[in-house]
């Protein structure tokens, strides 16, 4: 007997399906139990069952025994047995939602930590930004001072430029001074240049007319007023000495030339400097026992150096 027709037969003996269908299972049901033989056999006409069955038809009737035909209650076994696999359908589906929340919840923990991580990192960058944010604060208020001083320093500044350009401007006019003396003084060198010919031919007249002439050699002249004597030479702009003797050249910074003396004079001697090139600044330090000029450029002044002759003459 298959599985459903025995839940049929035990839920029609239980409940007392219909008056007549519920009573005649029983009698089958009872001669069947117990295998009684024919004369013990029940039939519809036994007392007992008859009691019974009135005893089941008072509880219908009461409603305390739900009476069911067989259609019926085959119709709510298909129904369970559906839900049954559509709840086996959903428990599957659940079975595999709840791996995937289980997925999701590893992969949710993942990203809480990490979000943790970077709340962590983040703290520590807001930090150091207010500390940076507080450092550039402070460079900001330092930077303005440092702006209100150069301002200052710029103020001095320029009342200095312009204090130096009227210096400036003072010594182009001192310059332009200095550029008349110096014309003025190669004119009066001019002069003396002149006045030392002059004297010497009057000097070797005087001497030839009066007969005191005595000359030991070519360096000394004798005259009546003063005894004198003569040095010559020409120098090279490295200050080697090409022409004379009797002295030696010292060649300083540009332009600068120190004649000394092997024997020096008795007195201060008179010199005349002369350059082809360059203009002479003669008398910057003399003495009995040197002779210094400078060289410089005509036009602009520079120093520079170039080749000299001289002549120096000073008492013996």
């Amino acid at each position: 007997m298959s599985r459903k027709l025995w839940v049929l037969v035990v839920v029609l003996v239980a409940l007392g399906v219909s008056a007549t269908a519920g009573y005649a299972a029983n009698i089958y049901w009872r001669n069947n139990r117990y295998q009684l033989p024919g004369y013990y056999q029940s039939t519809v006409l036994s007392t007992i069952l008859t009691d019974h069955k009135l005893q089941i038809d008072s509880l219908v009737e009461a409603n305390r025994l739900l009476a069911l035909r067989v259609t019926a209650l085959e119709a709510r076994m298909a129904k369970a047995e559906g839900n049954i696999a559509t709840n086996t359908t959903d428990i599957a589906t659940n079975a595999a939602d709840i791996a995937t929340n289980v997925t999701d919840i590893a992969t949710n923990k993942t990203a809480i930590a990490t979000n943790a991580a970077d709340i962590a990192t983040n703290k520590t960058a807001i930090a150091t930004n207010a500390a940076d944010i507080a450092t550039n604060k402070a460079d900001i208020t330092t930077n303005g001072a440092d702006i209100l001083a150069n301002a200052v320093d710029i103020a001095t500044n320029e009342m200095d430029i312009l204090a130096n350009l009227s210096e400036i401007l003072t010594n182009e006019a001192d310059i332009a001074t200095n550029v008349t003396d110096i014309l003025a003084n190669e004119a009066n060198i001019a002069t003396n240049v002149t006045d030392i010919t002059t004297n010497t031919t009057a000097i070797s007249t005087h001497v030839a007319n009066t007969g005191n002439a005595h000359s030991h050699d070519a360096r000394y002249v004798t005259s009546k007023d003063e005894n004198l004597r003569t040095i010559r030479g020409r120098v090279d702009p490295n200050g080697n000495v090409t022409q004379g003797t009797g002295f030696t050249v010292t060649k300083g910074v540009t332009g600068e030339y120190t004649i000394h003396f092997d024997t020096p004079f008795t007195g201060n001697p008179t010199a005349v400097i002369s350059c082809q090139n360059y203009k002479v600044v003669n008398g910057s330090a003399w003495s009995k026992a040197l002779y210094r000029c400078y060289l410089v450029h005509p036009t602009s002044l520079a120093a520079a150096d170039g080749e000299f002759t001289f002549t120096i003459i000073g008492p013996q």
